[in-house]
């Protein structure tokens, strides 16, 4: 559609027939199925001064004034470099919206058309610069406390963020905020969730009694407690709310105003900051949006800082149970390195060297020295005179925490039952006839250490008793005196008896036995462990050798046959006899039998006869350890505690064939 078609009737400008126009086109639209009619109107045709252009500035209010109803917009194109800026500042009154390059804008110049085309047109306009103006500084002061608050909570995110402990973060913020606010009091309370408590825990420009009231007293009568119930910040006028800051306060010094703000994180009062103004300074809402974001940030920075402190402690904890655990490791190395040395020192000693065997059964005692010295419980050692008791008891005192206190022994079976008790625990002077002075008894004397009680079997009822009472109570009275003596012992019992069967025959206190009977360890007779006999023969042949500077290299095959077929009713102790006795007559390399005692060589059988049975013995015993262990010779040498190679020559001997592994 040309110019003239649209704008023009009868070669002049016509408003209303272009509105009317508009109107019909936007009709069309929408009835040919539009949802709405744009119109972009290249207005350069009113610079050709076509008659009726004087009307343009009306037509454009005249536009705005139909388009609110209809469904139809238009875009009206000025050239800013051909129209004259009059012409465009009425133009730029009549549209609520303009667009200057490519940026859109709400026109803070446009009339309505009600005002454009009133009976006032100019005192509208002036009227809408003058609102335009109060809407701008408006608009100024806003956009100035925003920047403001944000320069603000700068300031407190920088205070914030210089340090993680609490009293630091607390202190330093509270300082920061009264500068900003030109303050000179504030003090911030910490709530204790458990109790919902608050405690006083920084403050700036508060006097003494104040603090103390703080510290003492309860706060419910004071503003904080409303803020911490009701999470919003409140400001009290006159601090009524708060009777004892007025009571501490000079009269010419009374803040006008208090501000109560909660610090809050995760939704959760952890704390109230307080401020007071003086001189009648009343705090703005501006004031109180602040402080209320302040007091976010300040909350969140507690959190914060609690977590970190919290995160600190436990840090130390664990290095603390580290440094501890580090601490018994090495005690506990150490405590296995002496408890290996000591061991070492058993075994080139007392045993387990002493206590020589690899028997399955003493391999198992050895186990049980080495635990039972870990404890203070007592022990009951039961086995056969010369089994070698008494070296147990001494093992289990050496690997024990005592080792460095006394081991005495007393034998039970050696002492009258007038002198026992006396031997035990000791008596007064003048208590019997002979006791010309004190004596400490045994337990006495073994205080802090251990005390070995051998032949246990032997003592008498009434001494029993006595034991009994030591045992439960760790005290007791010397033969003839008042005084209650305490002592700190370890007791080892040792018998040959079954003490069993004689408690059940009503010779020996079943309270007793069982006092004694906590760890029981069972020695068995050399009889029954005649795999250790040529381990021992060699043991007390080295020794004896030594002692006596004789250079014997072991026993010949017919000793050691006769040792191996002996009973030792005397167990351990009598073959250590019999190869003393050895040592000390030979004078060869080797111990034959004219070296051993003449009881042992009568009480065997008829030599032949003896030395065939012997021989049967070894090639069985050789087979059936062979067997058991699927014909491997290393392990079945081991197990018969010789070398390999003498193990190849006996099964020569006795023509023993090589078995296969299964």
């Amino acid at each position: 559609m040309g110019v003239k078609d649209a704008y023009m009737k009868e070669g002049v400008f016509d408003p209303d027939g272009m509105i009317e126009l508009l109107r019909s086109e936007t009709e069309l639209a929408l009835s040919e199925g539009y949802e709405a009619l744009r119109v972009t109107g290249e207005m350069t045709w009113a610079l050709q001064g076509l008659p009726g252009s004087e009307r343009l500035i009306e037509y454009e209010s005249m536009l705005n004034e139909f388009f609110p109803g209809s469904r139809c917009m238009a875009i009206c194109q000025y050239d800013k470099r051909r129209f004259d800026a009059e012409i465009l500042l009425e133009v730029l009154t009549t549209h609520p919206i303009a667009i200057i390059g490519t940026e859109v804008f709400d026109n803070f110049y446009y009339l309505s058309p009600t005002e454009f085309m009133g009976p006032n047109p100019e005192a509208a306009r002036f009227n809408r610069h003058l609102k335009n103006l109060a809407d701008r500084k408006r608009a100024e002061q806003a956009l100035d406390r925003r920047n403001k608050e944000l320069f603000s909570l700068n300031v407190i995110a920088n205070t914030i963020g210089r340090s993680l402990h609490l009293d630091r973060v607390l202190e330093d913020t509270l300082r920061t905020v009264l500068d900003m606010m030109g303050l000179r009091q504030g003090w911030i309370f910490l709530r204790d969730s458990p109790s919902n408590k608050l405690t006083l825990a920084s403050h700036v420009g508060l006097p003494p009694e104040f603090l103390k009231a703080e510290a003492e007293e309860p706060i419910e009568d004071c503003i904080g407690f409303h803020v911490m119930e009701g999470k919003e910040a409140l400001i009290a006028e006159n601090i009524v709310e708060c009777p004892r800051l007025m009571k501490f306060l000079p009269e010419g010094e009374r803040p006008a105003y208090h501000a109560s703000v909660p610090l809050i994180s995760k939704e959760e009062v952890v704390g109230i900051m307080n401020l007071t103004s003086e001189g009648f300074r009343s705090f703005s809402e501006e004031d109180l949006q602040l402080l209320t974001s302040i007091g976010h940030q300040v909350g969140v920075a507690i959190e914060n800082a609690r977590l970190f402190e919290d995160t600190k402690r436990k840090t130390s904890e664990l290095e603390e149970a580290y440094e501890r655990l580090k601490s018994l490791y090495e005690e506990l190395k150490e405590e296995r390195r002496t408890a290996n040395t000591l061991r070492k020192a058993l075994e080139d000693k007392y045993g387990l060297a002493n206590i020589v065997g690899k028997n399955h059964k003493m391999q198992a005692i050895y186990d049980l020295i080495v635990d039972v010295s870990q404890s203070d419980s007592t022990v009951l050692i039961q086995g056969e005179s010369g089994t070698g008791k008494e070296l147990i008891a001494h093992a289990i005192h050496t690997l024990s925490s005592r080792k460095g206190k006394p081991f005495v022994i007393a034998n039970c079976s050696a002492y009258a039952e007038t002198l026992l008790e006396s031997e035990l625990f000791g008596h007064e002077k003048g208590a019997f006839t002979g006791a010309i002075r004190r004596k400490k008894g045994r337990f006495e004397l073994a205080d802090g250490g251990t005390i070995f009680l051998d032949e246990i079997g032997e003592i008498p009822p009434p001494t029993q008793l006595l034991l009994l009472r030591v045992l439960q109570e760790k005290r007791f009275e010397r033969v003839g005196g008042e005084q209650t003596v305490e002592v700190d012992v370890r007791l080892i019992a040792a018998t040959n008896r079954d003490l069993n069967k004689e408690m059940m025959d009503g010779r020996f206190r079943e309270d007793l036995y069982y006092r004694l009977n906590v760890i029981p360890v069972m020695v068995p007779p050399l009889r029954e462990r005649g795999d250790d006999i040529p381990l021992l023969a060699k043991h007390f042949l080295d020794m004896y050798s030594s002692s006596s500077k004789k250079a014997i290299r072991g026993f010949s095959e017919e000793v050691m046959e006769i040792l191996l077929s002996y009973n030792w009713p005397g167990n351990v102790r009598e073959l250590q006899n019999v190869v003393e006795h050895a040592v000390i007559l030979t004078k060869d390399e080797l111990i034959t039998e004219s070296d051993l005692p003449h009881n042992l060589r009568w009480s065997l059988p008829q030599a032949e006869e003896a030395t065939r049975s012997l021989k049967e013995t070894e090639k069985n015993l050789i087979q059936k350890v062979l067997k058991e262990v699927r014909g491997n010779k290393y392990q079945a040498a081991k197990k018969l505690g010789i070398t390999r190679s003498t193990l190849y020559g006996k099964m020569r001997k006795h023509g023993i064939m090589s078995q296969e592994r299964a």
